[in-house]
């Protein structure tokens, strides 16, 4: 009897747990010079995998939580930098 009460409390944990997961990506603004480089700004559009094609304020209105925003160097020749935003849907 124990047993099954166990279990019943484990799966309606785990049922709980995946109804409510949420989502989080990693994102790309446009590239440009290290030599000259320009901030990110609200209309810089950073590409996303889920969230697509998307500027931080249309990010922020869609629901997404913008948690990091990093300089990059997504370039093998070390002369690009673009900046990295983590976002998060709870």
């Amino acid at each position: 009897m124990k047993t099954r009460h166990l279990l019943a409390a484990f799966v309606a944990c785990a049922t709980f747990s995946c109804v409510h997961a949420g989502q989080a990506e990693i994102c790309y603004g446009p590239s440009s010079s290290l030599v000259s480089s320009n901030p990110s700004t609200n209309a810089t559009i950073f590409q996303c995998p889920i969230a697509g094609a998307r500027t931080l304020p249309q990010l922020a209105a869609a629901g997404w939580q913008i948690t990091q925003l990093l300089p990059t160097v997504p370039d093998s020749t070390n002369t690009l930098g673009a900046d990295q935003i983590i976002i998060q849907k709870p």
